[in-house]
């Protein structure tokens, strides 16, 4: 289980300064108003602009530049009729001609500064997205250009302080704090998350999805600067938090209990996150290694049985209920379950040493060698190290009265350095004391 969270927050949202050809299109909100006394011509262009008609504004603008070069608006106009008809290159000269002869007009630092960032000149960009934020705090589209562009450039800091102004300015839009937390877990900047998505959700007026919405990136936040106990309270008491978004607060609480070796408040929480989200296999199989592991093997048996269940040829978890079963001495259906895993995975090693002890303990010694030998051809190397396999084979051939194999097992099992069991060790030895009387009778 990852605790890293995944944002869906597109910037791309916010990069469309320039209109794309279409149809039907409004003006640009930012596109610039005509000043001149001869303003006849930028009102007639502004309204073709507005009615989606670039090719007829460029006409109309493009001789009115060359009798007024040093008309910004003139200039800015057909930048934004140029853009409407794709002509980028065209439109970024005209932008930056505006720029020349209007440098603090706000329209041409914005328009052009998205154009380059557009374009992947993000540090270009930089630069004239700040002009743009100077001239117009309060405009969204310029905080969260500038943003995107600080980001893209590897300064994080300041897009966090560039998307803190932009939810400030607009709590109710989802893309502003998902910005701002995408990039603070960038760059780890988890307590100004926190304080903003805190402020944001004292706003009034927050619809029911976006306070649904902020509540879980909140959990979230908290979760990277350690508050379980935070997180776990607002996930319990904030009703509006889909189940989901409150399993998966539940798997990453899991996880760090699981971090800290407390398996037991990992199982806890895992078991509420099943709870909020029955169908999540994964969810469950989690549950059940670790009630497993927590010795709570009935438990995690009833979850194993519903996995296979739903996934009837799913080797791993036939394996896994038989390995449950074995543990819980369930001999008769660990065997079954175990022989169902390895016809429908033969190269399961673990499955086949498992099965092994399970014949065995259904006193069948000879199914028991026959699953050993696989596990051994399968993973020789564990299986040479294997204490416990070794013991059990030694024992097979003892129950079965081959006493010459089962002699030999006994002597590899006591040459392993690690893994003994005592009571397996003092067997062992006593075992072979008798075998040695049943070889050489003669030497009593």
């Amino acid at each position: 289980m990852g605790s890293h969270m995944v944002f869906t927050f597109l910037f791309g949202l916010w990069l469309v300064a320039v209109p794309q050809k279409t149809a039907k299109q409004p003006a640009h909100p930012e596109a610039p108003t005509a000043s001149r006394a001869d303003s006849g011509v930028l009102e007639n262009a502004q309204t073709l602009l507005g009615e989606g008609k670039f090719k007829l504004a460029e006409d109309v603008l493009q001789p009115y530049v060359q009798q007024h070069p040093n008309d910004a608006s003139g200039h800015l106009l057909l930048a934004f009729a140029e853009g409407g008809l794709g002509e980028r290159r065209r439109a970024l000269n005209d932008y930056k001609a505006g720029i020349s002869a209007a440098p603090q007009n706000f329209s041409a630092q914005l328009n052009y500064g998205v154009l380059l960032l557009q374009d992947g000149q993000a540090a270009e960009a930089v630069p004239h997205l700040r002009a743009a934020v100077q001239a117009k705090p309060s405009s969204i589209r310029a905080q969260m250009n500038l943003g995107t562009a600080l980001r893209a450039t590897g300064d994080r800091t300041g897009a966090v302080a560039a998307f803190e102004c932009a939810v400030r300015l607009a709590p109710q839009v989802p893309q502003t704090v998902e910005a701002l937390v995408t990039t603070a877990h960038e760059c780890r900047q988890w307590a100004s998350a926190e304080r903003t998505l805190d402020w944001v959700l004292a706003q009034p007026g927050l619809t029911a999805s976006n306070r649904q919405r902020y509540t879980f990136l909140l959990a979230e936040v908290l979760l990277h600067e350690k508050k379980d106990t935070a997180a776990r309270q607002i996930i319990d008491n904030a009703p509006v938090v889909t189940p989901s978004e409150a399993a998966e607060i539940h798997r990453q609480l899991a996880s760090h209990a699981l971090a800290a070796g407390d398996k037991r408040s990992a199982a806890v929480d895992l078991a509420q996150a099943l709870a909020l989200q029955p169908d999540s296999d994964s969810n469950r199989a989690d549950l059940a290694q670790l009630q497993m592991d927590n010795g709570a093997y009935t438990q995690a048996c009833a979850n194993y049985r519903v996995l296979t269940r739903k996934q009837p040829n799913a080797a791993q978890w036939h394996a896994a209920l038989g390995d449950c079963l074995l543990r819980n001495k369930e001999f008769l259906s660990a065997r079954s379950e175990l022989e169902t895993a390895t016809h429908l995975d033969a190269g399961d090693a673990l499955a086949w040493r498992n099965l092994a002890f399970a014949a065995y303990k259904g006193h069948d010694p000879q199914t028991s060698l026959g699953a050993l030998q696989r596990y051994q051809r399968l993973a020789p190397q564990s299986a040479a190290q294997d204490a416990g396999a070794a013991f059990l084979q030694a024992v097979d051939f003892d129950t079965l009265q081959q006493y010459i194999p089962a002699q030999q097992a006994y002597e590899t099992f006591l040459k392993l350095d690690r893994n003994r069991d005592p009571d397996d060790d003092f067997k062992a030895r006593h075992r072979l004391i008798y075998i040695q009387l049943v070889l050489h009778p003669k030497r009593r």
